[in-house]
């Protein structure tokens, strides 16, 4: 199997496959003692808290002398209602988000899958790969013959049934893969007017591909996706279990929300994964257009490459649009709680 077909081969799957192995554990986390003893330490961080956070407040309601410093009041509501009850409604808020960006991510998959025709595409690309075999073989049938005239009616028989191979995956793939087309006939016409050359340099990337290292290398790249996509759902579940910490601290009276902190961290998480989905679905796609069929590259590309740069948008473009979000948020609460207070003068 082609390696740009065993690494992409239905992301969506993949994702959900990893989701479903990780959601008891899921569950178990967060139904169980630990979750419980974690939403307890974040009471008692949220009870000293509190102490420092009241001084503060009514030091700043004393300075100030306004109705500014009332806005702060939201927080300890906040911190009570998300944790009170053994953090029920924290671990609802918590699956809410994991579930939103699941649904975000599938729907985003399905669009790539139906716009892209990234299955078609991926389909293409395998078969490119057996096709350039089958004209090895042909090719390979004409070594044992040493004089020209056999040899050049061994070629036309070579030429002949390869022009019906290349005619049959025209047939199926030449809206999505003109490319490998191109490439085909090229080969194509190499072996028929090359009688001296050995079929093993006809194509230079096939001796390569068959060797134990190459074959060691892309099965391990092959598992970089799902591991990966592991790894960002081990990222959700860590997250998720230190968020009674992060309400608790939320009223620390320094620096900024703990709170959200976390929620970014969500965010963050969902970005990769989204982003590692749509470069691993275009990549396929760029690979079948441009007919870059050396499999150690696109081995590098989609198993190594891809996961590095989901992280960096992730973290780049993640960060900036939620604290986007956030400023806005922020914002229209500041000017909703003045107007509030103008109005009850």
């Amino acid at each position: 199997m082609l390696i740009a077909q065993a690494i992409v081969n239905n992301s969506e799957e993949v994702s959900l496959a990893v989701q479903g192995a990780w959601q008891n554990t899921w569950e178990l986390a967060f139904n169980g003692t630990l979750y419980q003893a974690l939403t307890n330490l974040g009471l008692i961080v949220a009870v000293a808290s509190l102490l420092l956070w009241t001084i503060q407040f009514t030091k700043n309601l004393i300075d100030d002398q306004s109705y500014r410093q009332f806005g702060e009041l939201i927080w300890p509501v906040i911190v009570i209602v998300l944790l009170t009850n053994g953090g029920q409604n924290l671990i609802g808020l918590t699956n809410g988000m994991r579930t939103v960006i699941n649904n975000a991510n599938n729907s985003v998959l399905g669009a790539i899958t139906s716009t892209a025709q990234l299955e078609k595409t991926l389909s293409a690309l395998a078969d490119f790969s057996v096709a350039q075999e089958q004209i090895i073989a042909y090719r390979q049938q004409c070594n044992g013959f040493t004089k020209n005239e056999e040899m050049q009616v061994c070629l036309q028989e070579v030429n002949t049934k390869a022009q019906a191979l290349l005619g049959n995956y025209q047939s199926n793939y030449g809206a999505v893969a003109a490319a490998l087309v191109g490439k085909l006939q090229k080969q194509i016409q190499k072996a028929s007017e090359n009688p001296l050359e050995a079929a093993s340099n006809l194509f230079p990337g096939t001796v390569i591909s068959r060797s134990i290292m190459l074959a060691a290398i892309e099965t391990f790249m092959v598992a970089m996706q799902s591991a990966f996509q592991a790894l960002i759902e081990v990222g959700f579940l860590l997250t998720g279990l230190l968020g009674p910490l992060a309400v608790g601290a939320s009223l620390l009276p320094i620096g900024a929300k703990p709170l959200y902190a976390w929620m970014t961290g969500f965010w963050s998480l969902g970005m990769a994964k989204l982003s590692l989905n749509i470069v691993t679905g275009l990549a396929a796609t760029a690979i079948a257009a441009s007919a870059q069929m050396d499999t150690l590259s696109i081995a590098i590309v989609l198993g190594l490459l891809a996961p590095i740069l989901a992280l960096s948008l992730s973290a780049g473009g993640g960060m900036a649009i939620f604290s986007a979000i956030l400023s806005a948020a922020s914002a229209a609460a500041s000017a909703g709680l003045n107007i509030g207070l103008r109005i009850s003068r």
